[in-house]
């Protein structure tokens, strides 16, 4: 069984980044730039591929043979792109990293007899996995949602080492 459902929406200031295009809405422009590029930022939070859904890359051209071909994505995007993509890996599925991920199949396509504490189980697995990546400096909340016994709607909010700004992030993962 593979997780099959995963999509959501990252929010930074004013800026909204849609996981499964990779497009950031929503945004001033001068701001975007500004966290995307800013050194100390880059510094922190370093440079990674632009891959936020599933996996995929996304490009700024179609055409390949471009030398700018494929998109970057700097400082505290690039930061929020690694915390989603901790939530939105199944626990045992990263190659090379057995721990890597939320154990999502400990909870999807289960029937329990006390939800709640099923709930505060899948908070504390979350939040435990936000915290592996050492530029966090807070999990504010963590708010799990089952909308199906298969699906999971994730809400958090969390805080990157020095950084002032809070970065919201809602994930659904389903199988």
């Amino acid at each position: 069984m593979a997780l099959s459902d995963t999509k959501g929406t990252i929010r930074v200031l004013n800026s909204k980044i849609n996981l499964n295009t990779g497009n950031l809405t929503d945004s001033n422009e001068n701001q975007a730039a500004a966290l995307n590029r800013n050194v100390e930022n880059k510094n922190v939070f370093r440079s990674d591929l632009l891959m936020f859904a599933e996996g995929t890359l996304f490009t700024n051209e179609t055409d390949f043979s471009s030398t700018n071909d494929l998109s970057i994505v700097s400082g505290v995007y690039n930061y929020a792109q690694g915390i989603t993509h901790r939530l939105m890996t199944a626990r045992g599925t990263m190659p090379g990293d057995a721990s890597f991920g939320v154990p999502w199949y400990d909870y999807l396509g289960v029937s329990y007899s006390n939800p709640q504490n099923v709930i505060r189980s899948l908070i504390s697995d979350i939040t435990d996995e936000i915290f592996k990546d050492s530029r966090t400096e807070d999990v504010l909340y963590v708010r799990p949602t089952f909308t199906e016994p298969t699906i999971v709607e994730v809400e958090c909010a969390i805080t990157p080492v020095r950084f002032d700004v809070d970065i919201n992030l809602a994930v659904s993962v389903g199988v």
